[in-house]
């Protein structure tokens, strides 16, 4: 790499532009530490799943903060109201949107 941070050809020291196999062997690469960064961090969230009941039940209330200060929501809420269904359903979806997205593997970590 040059002083300038680029690298350079070392005859014409002009800028390297970088193939299709460059480029595909960084993308390899990268995507390789992605997998072994998210191993890394399931392999200590199960050692501590306590915390991941955390997280879980900090993005369900966060959910449903963001339900009641959402005016469409809120508009939902009056039309349900409106034609009488006593129901609370909030709750229950921001749980299973919750549950969705910490995915399949949930359940083990809330036993």
């Amino acid at each position: 790499m040059g002083p300038s941070g680029v690298d350079t050809n070392i005859v014409t020291g002009r800028p390297l532009e970088n193939t299709p196999e460059v480029e595909a062997s960084k993308l390899k690469s990268n995507l390789e530490q992605a997998v072994v960064r998210s191993w890394t961090i399931t392999a200590e969230l199960h050692q501590n799943k306590e915390l991941v009941k955390i997280i879980f039940e900090q993005y369900r209330d966060r959910l449903l903060e963001l339900a009641e200060s959402d005016e469409f929501l809120k508009s939902l809420d009056r039309q349900i109201m409106a034609i009488r269904v006593p129901l609370e359903f909030k709750p229950a979806i921001a749980e299973k949107v919750a549950r969705f997205k910490m995915g399949s593997r949930l359940a083990a970590f809330l036993e």
